[in-house]
Protein backbone atom coordinates (compact mmCIF):
# COMPACT_ATOMS: atom_id res chain seq x y z
CA UNK A 1 0.00 0.00 0.00
CA UNK A 2 2.63 2.67 0.65
CA UNK A 3 4.19 2.08 -3.13
CA UNK A 4 0.79 3.10 -3.89
CA UNK A 5 0.67 6.09 -2.60
CA UNK A 6 4.36 7.48 -2.99
CA UNK A 7 3.54 6.93 -6.87
CA UNK A 8 0.19 8.63 -6.70
CA UNK A 9 1.80 11.37 -5.19
CA UNK A 10 4.72 11.88 -7.85
CA UNK A 11 2.30 11.40 -10.42
CA UNK A 12 0.12 14.40 -8.72
CA UNK A 13 3.21 16.02 -8.71
CA UNK A 14 4.94 15.65 -11.95
CA UNK A 15 1.67 16.95 -13.31
CA UNK A 16 1.47 19.82 -11.51
CA UNK A 17 4.99 20.89 -12.21
CA UNK A 18 3.74 20.71 -15.94
CA UNK A 19 0.82 22.81 -15.63
CA UNK A 20 3.42 25.41 -13.85
CA UNK A 21 6.52 25.34 -16.59
CA UNK A 22 3.78 25.71 -19.47
CA UNK A 23 1.60 28.42 -17.19
CA UNK A 24 4.88 30.30 -17.38
CA UNK A 25 5.36 30.25 -21.11
CA UNK A 26 2.78 31.77 -21.58
CA UNK A 27 2.75 35.31 -22.59
CA UNK A 28 1.40 37.66 -20.45
CA UNK A 29 -0.66 40.72 -21.71
CA UNK A 30 -2.67 43.13 -19.90
CA UNK A 31 -4.36 44.66 -22.88
CA UNK A 32 -3.78 45.05 -27.21
CA UNK A 33 -0.53 44.10 -28.30
CA UNK A 34 0.51 45.87 -31.88
CA UNK A 35 0.41 43.64 -34.44
CA UNK A 36 2.64 45.81 -36.29
CA UNK A 37 4.64 48.91 -35.99
CA UNK A 38 2.61 52.15 -35.21
CA UNK A 39 4.25 55.25 -36.52
CA UNK A 40 3.83 58.46 -34.53
CA UNK A 41 0.58 60.32 -35.86
CA UNK A 42 -1.35 57.68 -37.35
CA UNK A 43 -4.71 56.93 -37.06
CA UNK A 44 -6.28 54.00 -35.63
CA UNK A 45 -9.53 53.34 -35.52
CA UNK A 46 -12.00 51.60 -32.83
CA UNK A 47 -9.09 50.25 -30.27
CA UNK A 48 -11.45 49.98 -27.18
CA UNK A 49 -15.15 50.13 -27.87
CA UNK A 50 -16.49 53.87 -27.86
CA UNK A 51 -13.40 55.43 -28.60
CA UNK A 52 -13.77 56.36 -32.24
CA UNK A 53 -10.38 57.75 -33.81
CA UNK A 54 -7.63 57.69 -32.05
CA UNK A 55 -3.70 59.04 -33.19
CA UNK A 56 -0.39 57.10 -31.84
CA UNK A 57 1.51 59.68 -29.40
CA UNK A 58 4.82 58.05 -30.35
CA UNK A 59 6.15 55.20 -32.42
CA UNK A 60 4.85 52.00 -30.68
CA UNK A 61 7.01 48.87 -31.94
CA UNK A 62 5.29 44.89 -33.00
CA UNK A 63 4.27 43.41 -30.29
CA UNK A 64 4.34 45.96 -27.72
CA UNK A 65 1.08 46.56 -25.03
CA UNK A 66 -0.79 49.41 -26.27
CA UNK A 67 -1.81 51.58 -23.12
CA UNK A 68 -4.69 54.47 -23.22
CA UNK A 69 -1.88 56.80 -22.71
CA UNK A 70 -0.13 56.14 -26.01
CA UNK A 71 -3.23 57.25 -27.78
CA UNK A 72 -5.10 60.95 -28.46
CA UNK A 73 -8.17 62.38 -29.61
CA UNK A 74 -6.87 64.57 -31.82
CA UNK A 75 -3.64 64.28 -34.21
CA UNK A 76 -0.57 65.72 -32.95
CA UNK A 77 1.54 67.36 -35.80
CA UNK A 78 5.12 68.25 -35.59
CA UNK A 79 6.77 70.28 -38.42
CA UNK A 80 10.20 68.40 -39.10
CA UNK A 81 13.42 70.48 -39.65
CA UNK A 82 13.33 72.77 -42.87
CA UNK A 83 9.17 71.77 -43.73
CA UNK A 84 5.69 73.48 -43.92
CA UNK A 85 3.16 71.84 -42.86
CA UNK A 86 0.03 72.01 -44.69
CA UNK A 87 -3.39 70.27 -44.87
CA UNK A 88 -4.72 69.04 -47.95
CA UNK A 89 -8.03 66.99 -48.21
CA UNK A 90 -8.07 63.97 -49.24
CA UNK A 91 -10.18 61.12 -50.61
CA UNK A 92 -11.83 58.85 -47.70
CA UNK A 93 -11.45 55.67 -49.59
CA UNK A 94 -7.82 56.41 -49.64
CA UNK A 95 -7.63 56.76 -45.58
CA UNK A 96 -10.18 53.90 -45.05
CA UNK A 97 -7.60 51.57 -47.21
CA UNK A 98 -4.90 52.24 -45.39
CA UNK A 99 -2.35 54.10 -48.29
CA UNK A 100 -2.61 57.23 -46.74
CA UNK A 101 -2.52 57.98 -43.04
CA UNK A 102 0.49 58.90 -40.24
CA UNK A 103 3.86 58.19 -41.56
CA UNK A 104 3.10 57.39 -44.29
CA UNK A 105 4.46 59.10 -47.55
CA UNK A 106 2.59 60.50 -50.85
CA UNK A 107 2.13 62.03 -53.32
CA UNK A 108 1.55 65.85 -53.49
CA UNK A 109 -0.29 66.95 -56.53
CA UNK A 110 -1.11 71.05 -57.70
CA UNK A 111 -1.16 71.47 -61.33
CA UNK A 112 2.64 70.84 -62.53
CA UNK A 113 3.96 70.76 -59.08
CA UNK A 114 4.54 67.83 -57.97
CA UNK A 115 6.34 66.67 -54.51
CA UNK A 116 6.92 62.94 -52.20
CA UNK A 117 6.24 64.17 -48.95
CA UNK A 118 5.52 62.63 -45.59
CA UNK A 119 1.86 62.65 -43.93
CA UNK A 120 2.43 63.44 -40.53
CA UNK A 121 -1.55 62.73 -39.45
CA UNK A 122 -4.90 62.31 -41.02
CA UNK A 123 -8.14 63.61 -39.64
CA UNK A 124 -11.56 62.65 -40.63
CA UNK A 125 -14.72 63.04 -39.60
CA UNK A 126 -18.17 61.07 -39.19
CA UNK A 127 -18.24 58.35 -41.74
CA UNK A 128 -18.80 59.34 -45.58
CA UNK A 129 -17.10 62.56 -45.22
CA UNK A 130 -13.48 64.32 -46.59
CA UNK A 131 -10.46 63.75 -44.63
CA UNK A 132 -7.80 66.04 -43.94
CA UNK A 133 -4.14 65.54 -44.52
CA UNK A 134 -1.41 66.63 -42.49
CA UNK A 135 1.92 66.80 -45.03
CA UNK A 136 5.19 68.16 -44.58
CA UNK A 137 5.89 70.08 -47.40
CA UNK A 138 9.85 71.03 -48.31
CA UNK A 139 10.63 74.76 -47.88
CA UNK A 140 12.47 74.87 -51.09
CA UNK A 141 9.31 73.81 -52.72
CA UNK A 142 6.83 76.05 -50.86
CA UNK A 143 7.41 78.82 -53.26
CA UNK A 144 6.67 76.75 -56.52
CA UNK A 145 3.47 75.19 -54.79
CA UNK A 146 2.27 78.69 -53.86
CA UNK A 147 2.75 79.91 -57.07
CA UNK A 148 0.83 76.56 -58.67
CA UNK A 149 -2.24 77.24 -56.66
CA UNK A 150 -2.25 80.62 -57.31
CA UNK A 151 -4.30 79.58 -60.74
CA UNK A 152 -7.86 79.06 -59.45
CA UNK A 153 -8.52 75.88 -61.18
CA UNK A 154 -5.82 73.87 -59.52
CA UNK A 155 -6.32 71.74 -56.54
CA UNK A 156 -3.87 70.28 -54.29
CA UNK A 157 -4.73 66.69 -53.98
CA UNK A 158 -3.23 63.69 -51.56
CA UNK A 159 -2.57 60.61 -53.58
CA UNK A 160 -0.55 57.01 -52.95
CA UNK A 161 3.14 57.50 -53.26
CA UNK A 162 4.29 56.50 -56.32
CA UNK A 163 1.13 57.32 -58.03
CA UNK A 164 0.61 59.84 -60.88
CA UNK A 165 -0.96 62.86 -60.76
Amino acid sequence: MPIRWFVAILYAAVILIGFVVIAERQPVSEGLVALRAIEAGEMMRDIAPGNGARYAKRKIAAGEILKPSDFVALPIVAAPEATFVTAVAVDRALVDAGDLNGGKLAQLCAGAVTETVPVQSVLCGPAGSTCIAFAAVPVDKVSSLGDALKDKTVKARLLRANSPC
